[in-house]
C-alpha cells in the first residue's frame, strides 16, 4: 500500500521557524547586464488561530542586497555597520543600507489557511512609521523630503507585497491526503512590482518517513506597464514537513523572456528557500 500523507498547513500553536530566502537574478535588457543577489531572514512564530486559519508573526532578522548594473552598483546589508547620517548625504545611495536597518527587528502578523493562502495582514502600518521616523530623525529631514520617505517605506510595506511574498512561500497545498504521483494545480497572480501570473502543476514525487518530496513546473505571464509581455516557465522542488505541513526547502529556477518598450529582455532568477524548526 503507496504511503500518503495529509498535506496542509498545520504548524503547531507555539512552533518558532527561521527561513532563509536567497535568490540571485541575472538580467538583460538593451544588451546591457545586470545582476542581483538578495537574501533575507525571517522568524515566525505560530501565535494561535482562527477558525481553520493559522496566525504567525513574522519579524525580520536580515537583509542583505548587491546589485551591479551599467548604472552603478548597490550594495547593503543589515550585518553591517549601520550608515551615518553623513555618510547617507555624502553617498545618497547608502540610504538603502539605513532603510534596511531600520527594517531589522520589525514585525507584522500573517492569518494562513489550511491551503496557504494568506487571509489576513497586520501590523504594517507601525513598519511604516518606524522607518519613516528612524529616518526622518536621524538625517533631520525637513517637511518637503518627509512625503516621500513615507512613500517609499509604504510601497515594499504594503499587503500586497506581503502576501505576494509568503504566498510564494506557502501557497502549494493541495488540502487534501496525497501519495506519490498525485497531481494539482495551483493559480496565483503576484501584483507587486509587476503583474505575473503564474500557473503551477505540483506532483508528489514520494513520501518517505515525513518527508514529502514535490516537483512543480510553473508557466509565467507578465503584463508589464512600461509596454511589454514577458513569459516563461519556473521548475522547483519543494520538501515539505507532512506532520506540520511546513516547507523545509525549496530550490527554484525561473526564466522569463520577453520584450520590453520594442527592446528584448531575458531574465533568469535562481532561488533557494530553507527552513528549520527551533
Amino acid at each position: 500500500m503507496s504511503k500518503s500523507a495529509d498535506l496542509r498547513f498545520l504548524p503547531e500553536t507555539g512552533g518558532i521557524y527561521q527561513y532563509i530566502f536567497e535568490y540571485t537574478v541575472d538580467q538583460q535588457y538593451m544588451d546591457q547586464p545586470m545582476k542581483s543577489n538578495l537574501k533575507a531572514t525571517f522568524t515566525l512564530f505560530v501565535t494561535g488561530g482562527e477558525g481553520a486559519d493559522k496566525v504567525l508573526k513574522a519579524k525580520y532578522d536580515r537583509f542583505a542586497i548587491d546589485m551591479q548594473s551599467p548604472s552603478g552598483n548597490l550594495s547593503a546589508d543589515t550585518d553591517q555597520a549601520v550608515p551615518g547620517a553623513e555618510a547617507i548625504r555624502a553617498d545618497p545611495s547608502k540610504m538603502i543600507g539605513r532603510l534596511f536597518h531600520a527594517i531589522k527587528g520589525q514585525a507584522f502578523t500573517i492569518r494562513i489557511n489550511q491551503l496557504g493562502q494568506v487571509t489576513a495582514v497586520g501590523g504594517l502600518d507601525s513598519i511604516v512609521d518606524h522607518i519613516t521616523g528612524t529616518i526622518i530623525t536621524e538625517l533631520s529631514l525637513p517637511a518637503s523630503q518627509q512625503e516621500g520617505i513615507r512613500n517609499t517605506a509604504a510601497a515594499q510595506f504594503n499587503e500586497s507585497s506581503i502576501r505576494d511574498m509568503v504566498q510564494q512561500a506557502f501557497y502549494f497545498y493541495p488540502g487534501r491526503s496525497v501519495k506519490a504521483g498525485d497531481r494539482w494545480t495551483r493559480n496565483m497572480l503576484q501584483q507587486h512590482g509587476y503583474p505575473l501570473s503564474v500557473t503551477t502543476d505540483y506532483t508528489v514525487r514520494s513520501i518517505v518517513r515525513d518527508l514529502v518530496t514535490l516537483d512543480a513546473i510553473s508557466r509565467l505571464e507578465a503584463n508589464l506597464e512600461q509596454g511589454g509581455l514577458l513569459t516563461g516557465e519556473q521548475h522547483s522542488v519543494l520538501e515539505v514537513d507532512a506532520k506540520t505541513g511546513m516547507l523545509k526547502s525549496t530550490a527554484a529556477e525561473q526564466k522569463l523572456k520577453g520584450e520590453l518598450n520594442g527592446f528584448p529582455m531575458e531574465m533568469v532568477t535562481k532561488g533557494t528557500i530553507t527552513g528549520r524548526k527551533f
